[in-house]
């Protein structure tokens, strides 16, 4: 289970939300995944096991003045005691 807790741009294309994240440097190295579309990524992490979850529901929100941080200054908790309930193999 990798958690996600910072903001960061909202991708132009949805499904996109991690490519350009560090985490994905280290995954491609792992799963073989350099140069592969985001979906595919995701798709590839899932089989492996890899569950990604972002500790707040709003990191990729823009704020009024365009930026993700600043929308992530009013945290909006996510519901992860309940996706650890409805996924048991998730620990």
């Amino acid at each position: 289970l990798l958690l996600g807790e910072s903001a960061s741009p909202k991708p132009d294309t949805p499904g996109h939300e991690y490519g350009e994240r560090s985490m994905w440097g280290v995954l491609d190295g792992v799963l073989g995944t350099a140069g592969l579309e985001q979906p595919e990524k995701n798709r590839r992490a899932a089989q492996k096991g890899i569950c990604i979850w972002d500790v707040l529901s709003n990191v990729h929100v823009k704020a009024p003045n365009g930026t993700a941080a600043a929308a992530a200054e009013v945290e909006a908790p996510t519901d992860i005691m309940g996706l650890l309930r409805e996924h048991p193999s998730i620990h």
